[in-house]
């Protein structure tokens, strides 16, 4: 690509859980799953060390982190009640990702909205953000 994109997700992880369990009570179905010992893919040899459910953008032309973020907290919408009954009831974690690629030097603007932040607080979810540069 020549434009920068940017690609948000929303995971949520733990040490072992049904990955059907979170699509009845999420009632969504996740855009990328593994469970815990599954062999990765493009890694031989390597094993995965967290079960892992997640809905995610890919990854799409844009200048602004909240374009993406605001995809992903749209799905979730009237879903933090559940979410935080899952968390304490499964031990889960969950964690807002944001993966922004830099091209030709043009950089979006980077910085969470209200809502981003308070379903973020509101559910004990981390925010990480990373950033790879090409010229």
């Amino acid at each position: 690509m020549d434009k920068t994109n940017i690609m948000a997700d929303f995971r949520i992880m733990g040490d072992d859980f049904n990955i059907n369990d979170i699509n009845s009570k999420l009632l969504l179905s996740p855009d990328y799953c593994w469970t815990k010992g599954e062999q990765i893919k493009k890694r031989p040899g390597f094993k995965r060390e967290y079960t892992c459910w997640a809905i995610s953008t890919g990854y799409e032309i844009s200048n602004n982190v909240n374009n993406q973020l605001s995809k992903i907290t749209s799905r979730l919408n009237n879903k933090s009640a559940v979410l935080e009954e899952m968390c304490n009831m499964l031990k889960l974690d969950y964690r807002f990702e944001v993966v922004i690629n830099i091209e030709n030097g043009e950089k979006p603007a980077i910085y969470l909205n209200k809502d981003i932040i308070q379903l973020a607080s509101k559910i004990d979810a981390e925010i990480d953000i990373d950033l790879y540069i090409y010229s």
